[in-house]
C-alpha cells in the first residue's frame, strides 16, 4: 500500500470548518485550457474549510493540478454581508465517492490579499459562533 507523505508533512496553517456556497471559473491565465461550459460545473460548489494558505472546496467536476481559479464566495453574514473572490491555484483533486464528487484542495495565489484575509476572518468567526451555539446546548441541556 502506498502512503501519501507529501501531503501529511506540507501543511503549515491550521484548518477551520467552514460552510460558504461558492463558484468557480478558471483565471485568465488558464481560460482558453479549461473551460466549464455546464452551469452545474461552474456553481453549486461548497467550501469545507479555509485556513491562512488555502481552502478547501467540494465540487462535482475534475480539476486538475496546477489549474489557476477564480473563487467566488456567497456573501453571508460572517462575510460581511458581501460576496468574495479569491484566486487559487489547485494543489489537490481527490475523488470523494463515485456521484462524482470531488475535494479540492486550492492555495491562495495571494494569501495577504484583502479578499483572502475576509475569508479566513468570516471561517474563524463562523467556528466561534458554531462553538458557542454548542457550549450554550452543552451548559442548558
Amino acid at each position: 500500500m502506498k502512503v501519501d507523505t507529501y501531503s501529511a508533512h506540507a501543511r503549515q496553517f491550521k484548518r477551520h470548518a467552514a460552510q460558504f456556497q461558492a463558484r468557480i471559473e478558471p483565471h485568465a491565465d488558464h481560460a482558453e485550457q479549461f473551460r466549464l461550459t455546464f452551469p452545474d460545473g461552474k456553481c453549486g460548489l461548497a467550501v469545507s474549510d479555509v485556513s491562512k494558505g488555502g481552502l478547501g472546496l467540494i465540487a462535482g467536476i475534475f480539476v486538475p493540478r496546477n489549474m489557476r481559479l477564480q473563487v467566488h464566495i456567497e456573501s453571508n453574514e460572517r462575510a460581511g454581508n458581501r460576496p468574495l473572490m479569491v484566486r487559487v491555484v489547485t494543489r489537490r483533486c481527490s475523488l470523494l465517492d463515485h456521484k462524482p464528487t470531488y475535494q479540492l484542495g486550492l492555495q491562495f495565489l495571494d494569501a495577504s490579499g484583502e479578499e483572502e484575509q475576509a475569508l479566513v476572518k468570516a471561517a474563524l468567526a463562523a467556528e466561534a459562533a458554531e462553538a458557542a451555539d454548542v457550549k450554550g446546548s452543552v451548559d442548558g441541556h
